[in-house]
């Protein structure tokens, strides 16, 4: 990271990594972060040749048959380029020639030249830091809040109130635009808490630039490091150059007497820059004790030593920054929610850096002079295309059918956006939008207040109602471009221009839209999608797929549907066309004129990459992309071509946007279709793509004709599947997962990042359903990834919630208990995705479902054929989905499953529906479970023991709800994080136990040996510790059960006769604390009537003793409904009242049918069939009635249908939504319904208070009572509710115990494992290798510290046989500067060393600073190499003892040690995070009581544990007496007592 932002300076790393960009978490965090970029891919776009392959193709082969065959290889050579880099890059490409190694070369072409150009940069104004309103005390907040408001408001108006009146009353808008922004600036100060007022007229401090600057600056001297790094690299280099000049005068250099001088000069730098960076104490024997230039070994060592302290720093500040970065993220991510996404973020495609300079040979280059030229050459002709549109030959050609469309049109009011819109507005931006050229940031517009917002809504009347010019700060734009998804190349013509507009301006912009729509939906017709409420891009796929669906399964002929994609869609509409239809649609003159003078004088800079074109451009054609306004003007251009294909009966059309889908019955209709739109486009000046025009014929006779139809000069291209609109489109049986596998590999890649990622573990779990689960299920309702990858996406998905740890979890159950399954389980969240897709698009398009009836009936008949399965058509998928999870359904769409009542899913909206597709993916999850535990393995026992007979039909609210409830350790309610994870271990079975253990041979910890038997270890019982034994049975925790217990025998002495008692629950609730479901309440469930059966009202008759009526004359009614258990899905039951007046013949009850039981439907339903009952009698009230609501929500929305307005389909209860709606409009009489809210619950105070009248109190009373013993009717039989409520509070309870029994065992695990680690006991139970000794208590106390160390090499420990014998025959050469008695104790040392034959568990190898630690503690010996002492370093120590004893093995034959060299992890628990060179098994130290706590003292609490223990001096090493080797005595034993031969050698 550090080399990827250095001083700007280009960077380039390359060569043969072993490993591709995906398989490290390394290059994958490079990538993804934006600082690097992968030079293959980023020259991906560029065309290949027999010489130059471009884009991340394999680059090793390891065989010559498989380059042949040009397969198998792997990418593991790379090129990563920082930003700087890649500017100045030409080319990356590789070499198609095979080179020994197996490698294929990559190449790189740099612009050296490139180097000295210079780009425009664009240099924004410093945005406003506006921080948030202090938090005071409660009850004067809003209070101080508002008198600092009004003491801004009085400032500012003071000096601008007056000119900015004065400007808005003459119509200056130029001059009121300039004041508003000094408004806006002085309002921003003031809320910045600036020191002092801006002056009038006085702007931001710094406007917006456009400097010129090279594209690569130069290096700074400082770089991008700190003060102290670059002193302390400065005090390196000139120590180094004091070496070279001394190492040249010792060896008479000729030039020696002016090396002396510059020796001098240098010396005196260093002796000034030393003791800033290298403290006396730190290097007492090094330059500090010189007044002269010291010895060339004493420069050597403070060379080390000023390295080793500066790179420990950059360690240290490298941990520091990581640990930084951890504490951001580790509490709560809703504040940090910005850094977590973007951790997940996907990378965005290099931009484009490169050209070819067609002036200069067509090479490439990175000069944004040519850049930028050659982007204009080629949008120049789009961007100011000379008009060639006329609006007499277009009207000419379509005057029928304006005429036909503006008689249709109703009369429509406008009006302006108000400052409450605008501010409204304003505050749905982001914070971190884009901010246009005149550098208002979002940020800031969400700051202003209303009173601010309400002079800028004056402003935009004098612009749109009175002429008023337009400011040159709203007529800017900078239009950026960016690469097109689909792997096109990123030429510029391929380029999607997206114009970035003023801030202020998109908030008006919006508004404007909205303002428009009324206008808008009076010409516009249903086939033109875009932009239109709840006719998106997947609601406008699903059409089309079930069209050419109905074709291929039940039209005999056949169908041809025609995408038709135009080139350039919003860049080219011709602006007299807007203008003349919009005339001709009734938009006023002065609204024509503000939006035409907008476009026509909108000036753009072009921005490639991050520079910025020279000049100023205007269009003559086009709609700026990232206009709100372009979305209604593309649907303006479009409405006659919809028009004139919607008057011919034989022809399907729908557009969206500038996508075009054509259908028709025969290659005739085709023709004469193309002929009209060849006309329509030749008229309106628009171009279409022969790329992407394309026909999906659902016949073989008509793919064959089709192909020879000519179309705008080219052939039709056929195809049988077609993306269009994000889905697959097919014309064929045959499924394509193409889109599918991509967007389940993208997911997997989001998955993966998450994983990568610093973000908490609640971020990741939303990572899943707000990231992983859209990614993967757009197009579900199209086309389902192949399973291998699903399986995958799984498994990382159980990864990101679950960590690395697997500790036996099932998967199923983790999914199910740590996530929503709907949105985890990939397979089951596509299954789910589509059958919501099928509800969704039939709750939008009611009419559709009786074609739906048809092909569902169709494939019912069919059920025998297996043909197109598995095929992209949307009911196929929706059946396959069905299925899936386990469920049935017929052709009027009825939904059956085993865990839900039968639902009738055209009744239902989404919202309704999700609760029971929960139950029945839970129910599919958990058969699935039970099953694969249940499954007989290879070794003849079942898969899970735990859940192989478990029940899918569980009460997961019951069980679950534990988790949701607010932590009180008064009341004992919820969970602490420790008891919850508990709770969540034992749910999905991942509960440790010594059977378990025994069963899978691991050992209890690492540093212990399996269990040979399953006895319990914290009983005396002897029975195997299972979770029947843990939980229930052992003495151990008899303690922690008891008063459980006690609450467990309360329920078995009140239980009902039907109920087990808790020793007869299924294994999964007593075992794992799973509630199952009560039978008799889903029984219940599903004996509810259909909802479509109510009774109809009896004839009305009134109350003649007391007439309810209003002051108009309306007859009066009231309506209920009622609901018991409302918090509990299952058990709740409601019912509905309809009342009007004691003694009349309305007084109706009855139970809400169906399954779902909810108030607001309750009194949704009770004003239907009032209504209902109303228009059959609708002569029986001449004046109309007043129904009195007391759900303010019901009663709002009744109103408005009864004004006239039609229901939303994401309304919930949409279908009887529509029924009311349709009832109240089948009365001719307007306003004949009336519905008025009342309080509800009143008093005798509230009725004299006026609150509420006698008469409607009476009313809703009435009503109330009728409900209330409707859901009395309704309610669940008094058995079974008693016993459900009973058993979840028993199931509670045993969830508590176990988690208590869990904590507790986990407790006394913890102990177990202490003791037998420190003391290394091996209990009677335990077989294994004989108990090591005890260790000594130095070695005891350090072992509690660090537990994971290794301090017993293992058994079965002996010698190297004759080592010893055979080591006094070597000799070291004479040359040698080691020191002969060193190398004699060396070689005592490693004839004495014990190797173990069975190495312990925790024998992870020994580095070569513990062996030369081990024998200078056992020797004595600190003076190893020439020059060495008691200050030498054990580095240095190191170097020397391993260099003899590799000399030593060398001229044994390898026989010094049986071990093999390499990395070896001993260190790591003393915080050593890299393996050290070292001897992969380690032998019996002879002395660690005397350095091991040195080494723990040494590296404690060090930034750089092992530098700083190889910084360690020599003396520090302890080495008392008596020593195992004696000099003196070892010299006497080897000259008059040899050791002699063993039994064992050769």
């Amino acid at each position: 990271m550090v080399a990827a932002s250095f001083g700007g300076a280009p960077s380039i790393i390359l060569g043969d990594f072993n490993l591709g960009i995906g398989d490290s978490d390394v290059f994958q965090h490079v990538i993804e972060s934006q600082l690097w970029s992968d030079g293959a891919s980023a020259f991906g776009h560029l065309p290949n040749s027999s010489e130059r392959i471009h884009g991340p193709v394999p680059t090793h082969f390891p065989t010559h048959g498989l380059w042949a065959e040009t397969k198998g290889g792997s990418k593991i050579d790379h090129v990563l380029l920082n930003s700087a880099a890649l500017r100045i890059t030409k080319d990356v490409w590789t070499s198609p020639l095979r080179v020994p190694g197996g490698h294929l070369p990559i190449n790189i072409e740099v612009d050296v030249q490139a180097l000295c150009c210079k780009g425009y940069f664009w240099k924004p104004p410093k945005a406003f830091k506006i921080p948030p309103w202090p938090k005071e005390d409660k009850g004067q907040s809003s209070d101080a809040r508002l008198l600092k408001e009004l003491e801004a408001r009085g400032k500012i108006e003071r000096i601008y109130l007056s000119d900015l009146d004065a400007a808005l009353n003459s119509n200056d808008t130029v001059e009121a635009w300039r004041i508003l922004e000094d408004m806006t600036d002085a309002y921003l100060s003031i809320r910045e808490d600036q020191e002092s007022l801006p002056k009038e007229g006085q702007n931001k401090t710094e406007g917006a630039k456009y400097p010129l600057r090279p594209i690569v600056p130069k290096v700074r001297k400082d770089g991008s490091i700190s003060f102290e790094e670059r002193e302390t690299s400065k005090l390196l280099r000139r120590l180094c150059e004091l070496l070279a000049l001394s190492r040249h005068i010792l060896l008479n250099h000729p030039r020696s007497e002016e090396f002396m001088v510059q020796r001098s000069n240098v010396w005196a730098k260093v002796k000034r820059m030393l003791p800033v960076h290298l403290p006396g104490d730190e290097d007492k024997e090094g330059c500090h004790a010189f007044t002269d230039c010291p010895p060339t070994m004493v420069l050597e060592r403070t060379i080390d030593l000023v390295g080793a302290r500066n790179h420990a720093k950059n360690i240290a500040s490298s941990r520091k920054r990581m640990d930084d970065l951890k504490s951001i993220l580790k509490e709560d991510f809703s504040s940090k929610a910005k850094a977590c996404w973007n951790s997940v973020r996907e990378p965005r495609p290099s931009p484009v850096n490169v050209t070819h300079d067609v002036d200069n040979g067509d090479e490439l280059t990175a000069d944004p002079k040519v850049l930028h030229s050659q982007l204009w050459k080629a949008w120049e002709p789009i961007f100011r295309r000379p008009s060639s549109f006329s609006w007499e030959d277009f009207e000419a050609q379509y005057r029928f059918e304006i005429n036909q469309i503006k008689e249709k049109m109703a009369p429509w009011s406008f009006s302006m956006p108000t400052g409450a819109q605008l501010q409204a507005r304003a505050n749905k931006m982001p914070s971190e939008g884009s901010t246009g050229p005149d550098g208002r940031a979002p940020s800031e517009l969400k700051r202003l207040p209303l009173w601010l917002w309400n002079h800028v809504a004056r402003f935009w009347e004098g612009i749109y109602l009175k002429g008023g010019e337009w400011p040159q700060s709203l007529l800017k734009a900078h239009v950026a471009f960016i690469p097109k998804a689909g792997g096109l190349p990123a030429t510029p013509v391929n380029l999607r221009p997206i114009t970035i507009l003023s801030a202020s301006y998109r908030v008006f912009s919006s508004c404007m839209f909205r303002q428009l729509l009324a206008w808008h939906d009076q010409w516009c017709p249903s086939t033109l999608c875009g932009g239109r409420p709840g006719a998106d891009a997947l609601q406008t796929a699903m059409e089309l797929g079930l069209t050419l669906e109905e074709a291929l399964a039940i039209h005999k002929r056949g169908l041809l549907l025609i995408s038709l994609d135009l080139s350039k869609f919003f860049d080219s509409i011709e602006w007299g066309l807007l203008d003349g239809l919009a005339h001709e649609f009734g938009m006023p003159a002065n609204l024509r004129s503000g939006f035409s003078r907008f476009l026509s004088s909108l000036q753009r800079k072009m921005r490639v990459g991050d520079t910025y074109s020279a000049e100023w451009v205007n269009c003559l054609c086009g709609t700026p992309q990232g206009d709100a306004l372009s979305i209604l003007w593309a649907n303006l251009a479009h409405v006659m071509l919809a028009k004139i294909m919607m008057d011919r009966p034989q022809v399907g059309i729908r557009i969206y946007v500038d996508d075009r889908y054509i259908w028709v019955r025969s290659l005739k209709e085709m023709k004469v279709v193309l002929r009209k739109v060849a006309i329509f486009d030749e008229l309106c000046c628009s171009r279409l793509n022969p790329d992407k025009t394309k026909v999906l014929a659902t016949t073989p006779h008509l793919r064959k004709k089709a192909a020879l139809v000519i179309f705008n000069n080219c052939p039709i291209k056929v195809v049988k599947h077609l993306k269009g609109l994000g889905n697959t489109l097919s014309s064929c049986y045959r499924a394509s997962h193409e889109e599918a596998d991509a967007r389940a590999s993208k997911a997997l890649d989001t998955v993966k990042r998450a994983r990568r990622s610093l973000a908490p573990w609640k971020f990741r779990k939303r990572v899943i359903s707000c990231k992983m689960q859209p990614q993967l299920c757009y197009s579900a309702a199209f086309a389902r990834p192949k399973m291998a990858l699903l399986r995958k996406l799984r498994t990382a998905a159980i990864g990101l919630i679950w960590g690395r740890g697997r500790a036996k979890r099932s998967p199923e159950m983790a999914l199910i208990v740590c996530t929503d399954p709907l949105r985890s389980d990939p397979e089951m969240a596509i299954a789910v995705e589509t059958i919501l897709a099928i509800v969704r698009y039939v709750n939008r398009q009611p009419l559709m479902l009786y074609r739906i009836v048809g092909l569902l009936r169709t494939y019912e008949l069919r059920a025998a054929s297996r043909r197109g399965v598995n095929s992209n058509f949307p009911l196929r998928r929706f059946l396959h989905a069905v299925k899936c999870i386990g469920a049935q359904v017929d052709y009027w769409g009825v939904f059956s499953h085993p865990a839900t009542p039968d639902l009738n899913l055209p009744r239902l909206n989404v919202k309704e529906l999700v609760p029971y597709l929960r139950d029945a993916v839970r129910y599919q999850l958990s058969k699935q479970l039970a099953e694969r535990s249940a499954r007989i393995g290879k070794h003849g026992r079942a898969g899970r023991s735990d859940f192989c007979n478990l029940h899918p039909l569980i009460d997961w609210e019951s069980t679950l709800v534990i988790f949701n409830e607010r932590v009180d350790s008064e009341k004992g309610k919820g969970l602490t994080e420790e008891r919850s994870k508990a709770l969540t271990t034992i749910l999905t079975g991942a509960q440790r136990n010594m059977a378990r253990l025994f069963r899978h041979g691991e050992p209890i910890h690492p540093g212990l040996p399996p269990p040979t038997n399953a006895t319990c270890p914290f009983c005396n019982s002897g029975k195997d510790e299972n979770p029947q034994h843990i939980f229930w049975e052992c003495e151990g925790f008899n303690g922690v059960r008891d008063s459980f217990l006690k609450e467990l025998k309360k329920y078995d002495d009140t239980r009902g006769p039907s109920d087990l008692p808790v020793d007869q629950w299924e294994s999964a609730c007593r075992l794992n604390g799973i509630a199952p479901e009560d039978p008799a309440i889903l029984q219940w469930k599903r004996a509810i009537p259909d909802e479509a059966s109510y009774p109809p009202l009896p004839p009305w008759v009134p109350d003649p003793s007391r007439a309810f009526q209003s002051d108009d004359g309306r007859t009066q009614f009231g309506t209920d409904g009622g609901t018991d258990n409302s918090r509990d899905r299952k058990i709740r039951s409601s019912g509905i009242g309809i009342y009007g007046g004691g003694a009349s013949s309305w007084q109706y009850q009855s139970p809400l049918r169906g399954p779902i039981q909810q108030n607001d439907k309750a009194e949704l339903v009770a004003l239907v069939i009032h209504a209902e009952g109303v228009v059959l009698q609708a002569d029986a009230f001449p004046r109309g009635v007043e129904v009195f609501v007391d759900n303010k929500a019901v009663c709002e929305q009744a109103q408005r249908l009864a004004d006239g307005y039609s229901p939303p389909p994401s309304l919930a209860h949409a279908w009887w939504w529509r029924r009311l709606a349709k009832a109240v409009s089948e009365v001719p009489r307007p306003s004949f319904f009336k519905y008025t809210w009342i309080p509800s619950h009143v008093s005798d105070q509230d009725v004299a208070d006026g609150k509420i009248t006698v008469d409607q109190r009476h009313l809703n009373e009435g009503a109330d009572a009728l409900a209330t013993a409707g859901k009395q009717s309704n309610a669940p039989p008094g058995a079974a509710l008693l016993s459900f409520t009973k058993r979840t509070k028993a199931v509670r309870t045993v969830q508590l115990m176990l988690v208590a029994v869990h904590l507790a065992r986990k407790s006394k695990e913890a102990a177990l494992i202490d003791s037998l680690l420190v003391n290394q006991i091996r209990v009677a139970r335990w077989t294994g290798p004989s108990p090591p000794a005890a260790l000594p208590d130095g070695l005891a106390a350090l072992k509690r510290a660090v537990p994971s160390y290794c301090y017993h090499a293992g058994d079965l420990l002996q010698k190297v046989p004759n080592l010893y014998r055979r080591l006094l025959t070597i000799f070291l050469p004479d040359k040698t500067r080691r020191s002969r008695i060193a190398v004699e104790a060396i070689k005592w040392y490693w004839a004495n060393l014990e190797w173990p034959s069975q190495p312990s568990a925790l024998n992870r190898g020994i580095s070569w600073a513990e062996l030369t630690l081990d024998f200078i503690a056992a020797t004595g010996m600190k003076v190893i190499g020439q020059g060495h002492n008691g200050s030498t370093s054990l580095d240095k120590a190191k170097l020397a003892f391993s260099k003899i004893s590799k000399f030593l093995h060398g001229k044994l034959d390898r026989d010094l040690y049986p071990s093999l060299e390499g990395k070896v992890t001993s260190l790591g628990p003393f915080g050593v995070r890299n393996a050290v060179e070292g001897l992969k098994v380690a032998p019996k130290p002879m002395r660690p009581c005397e350095w091991l706590p040195l080494v723990r003292s040494t590296t404690v609490g060090a930034p750089a544990p092992y530098v700083s223990l190889l910084q360690l001096p020599l003396a520090e090493v302890r080495s008392s007496f008596p020593r195992p080797y004696v000099p003196l005595q070892e010299g006497f034993r080897r000259t008059f007592f040899p050791p002699p031969l063993s039994p064992l050698g050769d």
